[in-house]
């Protein structure tokens, strides 16, 4: 009789810890955005058609992701549906594809005549206000 008691009040103390894991920490979704724009640039050149992923440092929280247009201008995106990027600080990392042949297919991208390069950019802190009119700046030696 006393181990069945026993044995209860260890399941108790299990779940109640279990349950206290789970409501602790906050999730990606009430994580504060902010609005974050502007245009990325190499050797005083806007970047067209390039990848931009700012990857939160001290959150658990999704990267926000952009492509560049053709004057090298981007918005960040948390989500399909969410603009900007978590606040805080975050590694800024960038791809710029290489020129791409012909393709078969009208209106798809031809292979990749040349692979991607990768850069990584350092880190950026994306206050509460947001950062609008941000000039990213490839390295350039790189």
């Amino acid at each position: 009789m006393k181990s069945m008691k026993l044995s209860q009040i260890h399941l108790l103390c299990l779940m109640s810890a279990l349950l206290m894991m789970t409501g602790c920490g906050e999730t990606s979704d009430q994580l504060p955005l902010a609005s974050v724009s502007g245009v990325l640039m190499k050797n005083g050149a806007p970047v067209p058609n390039a990848e931009i992923r700012f990857k939160p440092k001290t959150v658990k929280a999704k990267m926000s992701q952009a492509t560049t247009d053709e004057n090298g201008a981007f918005e960040l995106n948390y989500s399909q549906s969410e603009k900007g990027a978590v606040v805080g600080e975050h590694d800024v990392m960038v791809t710029i594809y290489g020129k791409r042949g012909p393709s078969d297919v009208e209106g798809q991208l031809g292979p990749p005549l040349e692979p991607p390069k990768e850069y990584v950019l350092g880190m950026k802190t994306v206050p509460e206000e947001g950062a609008e009119n941000l000039t990213l700046e490839i390295p350039a030696k790189s």
